[in-house]
């Protein structure tokens, strides 16, 4: 049985990269998350096979920068809670954060998948979240890393007015206290870790 969580304001990074990015149409699976504890559904086992890929791009990453002589910051001390309008909280966990000099520090996220839309959403996001407050007098970049080489290069100015004008409406949407409608489809349900006990509608 799902419980009301605390606070209903929290939201995660990667639950708005994957509603802006329309990959994710079922707004009521990110609404039911910012609102509710639940026990969730087993880990797929196809998940092992990406975070061991994960692993050892990042780890192959630090290395890279131990070797410029520099210190990365990995992952959990990345950690960061971002007061977004006055609206929630937004919270999120670059992988990794390179602090080139005094003047300049970049973001890198290690991707392992296909190429999504929410990949790139995702950064904007986090440029924007620790532009504002960790490194506010920094040259802010970020990149993203998939396994193929392939790498994609942001900048915080990359973060337009328009852009996040749509964050809020899916922020205001997620800690709204009124349920959107739920969406399901086989696609979508079976990347989903919310029981069927707690979505009656849910697709196996």
């Amino acid at each position: 049985m799902a419980i009301r969580k605390e606070r209903e304001d929290y939201i995660w990074i990667t639950w708005l990269a994957k509603l802006l990015s329309g990959e994710t149409v079922c707004e009521w699976k990110y609404w039911f998350k910012t609102h509710y504890k639940y026990e969730k559904l087993p880990e797929d086992k196809n998940l092992i096979s990406w975070q061991t890929k994960h692993s050892r791009m990042l780890s192959e990453l630090k290395r890279k920068i131990l070797d410029l002589g520099r210190t990365p910051l990995v992952e959990d001390i990345n950690s960061f809670k971002y007061n977004f309008k006055d609206i929630c909280l937004i919270g999120g966990r670059p992988d990794l954060i390179d602090i080139v000099d005094d003047r300049e520090v970049t973001i890198y996220d290690c991707k392992t998948g296909n190429k999504n839309k929410s990949d790139s959403i995702q950064m904007l996001l986090y440029l924007f979240c620790l532009g504002e407050e960790r490194y506010r007098d920094k040259i802010l970049k970020g990149i993203l890393l998939y396994s193929d080489g392939y790498q994609l290069s942001f900048d915080k100015i990359d973060v337009s007015d328009d852009f996040l004008e749509d964050v809020s409406y899916f922020a205001k949407l997620l800690i709204t206290h009124t349920s959107p409608l739920k969406s399901p489809s086989t696609d979508e349900c079976r990347f989903c870790d919310i029981p069927k006990s707690e979505c009656e509608e849910r697709t196996e």
